[in-house]
């Protein structure tokens, strides 16, 4: 760009510019700052959105371009006493972003208009629509005392502590609510509703503090984020301001107003019955604070939070400053080349600067996976359109254009070896990492399924008056509980009355040959029916073993005394060897079950320090939808994800597939427990370590893409 303009080549700035006559575009805005005790100065040339920041010389030095002196004459001049090759590059940068424009010999300087930085489309997120919102912030200039003073500060700081203190009490129950909603079209449709005006809040909170500071928004507009209308301001004029802490009440105006309305709306939620009022108020409270948390306040995005962040520290330029700092890093210690234009920081930047750029990274890729994982929800192509982009925008790009300046700077060094040997190391460890296999195991939580006649449920409501200890061995036949049911014991006595009562009648209407009897009949029929059910649920008062075994009752010390309700499980006998244990797996640890050789590891969640071996694994022929156990979903601390609307918490969000584990009879041996021989009795849960043929990376990538293509697909 600067050789299309003015010829300059990158060796020898100085000499190719010390007799240059040069002069600045009109209206340059020129804004002391100081940060960390170092004065410095930002412009800005009318009409544009670029700032650059120079130092005091270089200030002084565009003050007296006037397109007749040239820059060796202004510097003698002023006595310039700083490195003539470093003023040369800052001189070169200027006229690269059309601050600094030459003026050819014997002519008048002449107005340059600078352009604009023609930015890559991004389809997540662009501009359709802007305006000067001058007549609007005027309007409501009158509002800036009432905002920005103690008192409300202190209702501000209220609001969000009973925010909070709601969120804490409610956690559970908004996280239900989520889940109900979350899918359904009318919830979708009130958030593209409501979430425009949401920002639009927000927005005119940073214009006002704009306001408040003295500056003026001179543009405004409509922005298309995620295809949902999002209004914005340009508050970039608080870069002027010279008080650190008026430009960190601007980068913060639009966090605050949002997270107040995100308190009043989880307020409305709490207090509403109106079910509108509810949906409203529960999805300006979502919005409000996760919007706030992952984009807005988040210091590692180019919002809010990270223009307020740099202030606060008083490094200026975070971002961009933090990337070319890494990248001079790179260059001079791993391929040892010596950089041109070195990014000029003081000492206690150097930390900022050297952990910014890379968590930046990480947390754009992890927004954008997230974006992707939402958007196919709804539209799988566009998904996946998004993620090919953002591959290719945010590491296949950069890294193609960090290779290509590396090549040609170590060229112009003669140093092409180091960088050769090092990216093809680099190289090579990128392919070992991605295809040598490796992997051979992943665990994961599975239930004991026993038999029917191993369970102990009570077969009517009853008060436990007996039961047999926990541990004991017990024959099948004997009684384990014993529970009381008055109310039993008197509705027996109650239809043995009327039935003798109807035998009675019956004899007579009998004698008298009379037409009742036909009906007696039927009634004493349904006595006898009624009689032999509720003799049977007496009888069921004493639960009785099915099966010889060990008796297994879960805190049994506590059930003598408590009223239990008819199917009710209590306990169980339990025989070695004789259940199985079924596991839920995703689709990709499935793809890797099915391969030949697969083995099995089991421990009891009871004795994590004994263990079974298991060869005998069997799959059921396809996806199911709802686990075998609820305590293997997320309402009861499981790993996979359930739907919190279904009252049995078993049906999963995505599909899943059932493995079934046969325990060997060698499961029964005995193990020693404080120096006495007992048997086994495992708990309920259990932990189990596949082990499979080893497969790389690559593989692994691969069986997860497919996993992410049959969730969505399905």
């Amino acid at each position: 760009m600067i050789e299309k303009k003015i010829g300059l080549t990158a060796d020898g700035l100085w000499e190719q510019l010390k007799n240059a006559q040069l002069t600045c575009v009109p209206n340059i805005k020129f804004s002391q700052r100081v940060d960390g005790g170092e004065s410095w100065w930002l412009i800005q040339a009318t009409g544009t959105e670029s700032q650059y920041r120079i130092d005091d010389v270089t200030r002084t030095i565009l003050q007296r371009l006037n397109g007749r002196m040239s820059l060796q004459q202004i510097c003698l001049s002023e006595k310039v006493t700083v490195p003539k090759d470093a003023l040369a590059k800052q001189i070169a940068r200027l006229i690269e972003i059309g601050i600094v424009v030459p003026v050819a010999k014997g002519a008048e300087p002449v107005e340059h208009q600078t352009g604009q930085t023609k930015r890559p489309l991004n389809p997540v997120s662009f501009v359709f629509y802007t305006f000067n919102p001058d007549l609007l912030l005027r309007r409501l200039s009158p509002l800036i005392p009432w905002l920005f003073r103690p008192s409300f500060a202190l209702i501000w700081c209220l609001m969000i502590s009973l925010g909070v203190f709601l969120w804490l009490e409610h956690k559970s129950e908004l996280y239900t609510y989520l889940q109900m909603r979350a899918t359904d079209p009318i919830y979708l449709f009130w958030f593209w509703a409501v979430y425009p005006v949401l920002k639009l809040v927000h927005e005119i909170a940073h214009g006002l503090a704009v306001w408040k500071g003295g500056g003026r928004v001179k543009k405004a507009g409509l922005m298309l984020l995620v295809f949902i209308p999002v209004p914005f301001v340009d508050a970039s004029d608080s870069s002027h301001f010279a008080n650190k802490r008026q430009r960190m009440l601007v980068a913060a105006a639009g966090v605050m107003a949002e997270m107040l309305l995100a308190a009043i709306g989880l307020v409305v939620w709490c207090v509403s019955e109106q079910p509108i009022l509810q949906e409203i108020g529960f999805i300006v409270a979502l919005t409000g604070s996760l919007s706030t948390i992952l984009f807005n306040a988040n210091p590692l995005l180019r919002f809010d939070g990270y223009y307020l962040f740099s202030d606060w520290i008083e490094v200026p330029n975070l971002a961009s400053r933090a990337q070319l700092y890494f990248r001079q890093l790179v260059l001079r210690r791993v391929f040892g080349l010596h950089v041109e234009t070195p990014v000029v920081c003081q000492p206690r930047e150097q930390k900022w600067l050297l952990s910014y750029g890379p968590a930046a990274l990480c947390y754009r890729l992890f927004i954008i996976v997230v974006i992707v994982a939402l958007v196919s929800d709804y539209f799988l192509w566009l998904g996946l359109c998004i993620a090919i982009w953002a591959l290719w925008l945010q590491l296949l790009k950069p890294c193609g254009m960090f290779v290509y300046d590396l090549w040609v700077m170590a060229r112009r060094q003669n140093n092409v070896l180091r960088p050769v040997v090092v990216l093809s190391s680099t190289l090579l460890i990128a392919l070992l990492a991605l295809f040598v296999p490796f992997k051979t195991t992943f665990m994961t939580e599975g239930v004991i399924v026993l038999p029917e006649q191993a369970q102990l449920r009570s077969m009517t409501d009853g008060l436990v008056t007996g039961l047999d200890a926990s541990g004991r061995h017990v024959n099948a036949g004997d009684a384990i509980f014993v529970l009381d049911n008055p109310d039993l014991l008197a509705k027996q006595a109650k239809l043995k009355a009327e039935l003798t009562i109807k035998e009675n009648l019956r004899h007579s209407a009998l004698l008298d040959k009379s037409q009742r009897a036909s009906l007696l009949v039927e009634q004493i029929g349904a006595l006898h029916k009624a009689l032999a059910h509720v003799a049977e649920e007496i009888g069921g008062l004493s639960i009785r073993a099915s099966q010889s075994g060990t008796l297994v009752i879960d805190r049994w010390q506590d059930l003598e005394g408590r009223y239990v309700e008819k199917g009710e499980l209590l306990g169980f006998v339990y025989q070695p060897g004789n259940f199985e244990v079924q596991v839920v797996v995703s689709v990709a640890q499935a793809e890797m079950l099915k391969e030949a050789g697969v083995t099995a590891e089991v421990r009891f969640a009871s004795y994590l320090d004994q263990s079974i071996r298991v060869e005998n694994i069997r799959a059921v022929p396809q996806a199911i939808d709802f686990l075998p156990d609820a305590v293997l979903g997320s309402a009861y601390g499981g790993d996979i994800l359930v739907d919190m609307t279904d009252e049995s918490k078993v049906k999963t969000l995505h599909p899943m597939f059932q493995f079934n584990l046969d325990l060997p009879v060698a499961s029964s041996e005995v193990f020693l427990t404080d120096g006495v021989f007992r048997e086994r009795v495992p708990a309920k849960t259990v932990f189990v370590k596949f082990t499979h043929s080893p497969h790389s990376l690559a593989r692994e990538l691969a069986y997860r893409a497919r996993e992410f293509w049959f969730e969505k697909m399905l």
